[in-house]
């Protein structure tokens, strides 16, 4: 996306993000994507219960997210992604950058 458009999108950086949690870098990780990081326990619940349900066939009644925070969410991804994009101090610092 950003090598065609030049924007970044929600994701941007999430990749890197993880290769430095790998290697115990968390503010690298923060400075890549934060908001990514700050999802990344609710994500691997949330991979976790995918794989649980469909070894097992059971549904995990807990996994369900209410609507309104389903909405929220893609809300924040919006605007998050707008955010990132404006070349502005401070939100030039959500923009995937090295430190």
């Amino acid at each position: 996306f950003h090598s065609v458009t030049g924007l970044h999108c929600a994701g941007c950086g999430a990749t890197r993000c993880v290769g430095a949690l790998v290697h115990g870098n968390i503010e690298q990780a923060f400075d890549y994507n934060p908001l990514f990081l700050v999802l990344l326990p609710y994500l691997t619940f949330a991979v976790c219960g995918v794989i649980f349900e469909s070894w097992t066939k059971k549904r995990m009644p807990f996994m369900r997210l209410p609507s309104w925070l389903v909405k929220v969410l893609i809300v924040v991804l919006f605007f998050y992604s707008i955010a990132r994009n404006i070349g502005v101090y401070p939100f030039t610092l959500l923009a995937p950058h090295e430190i």
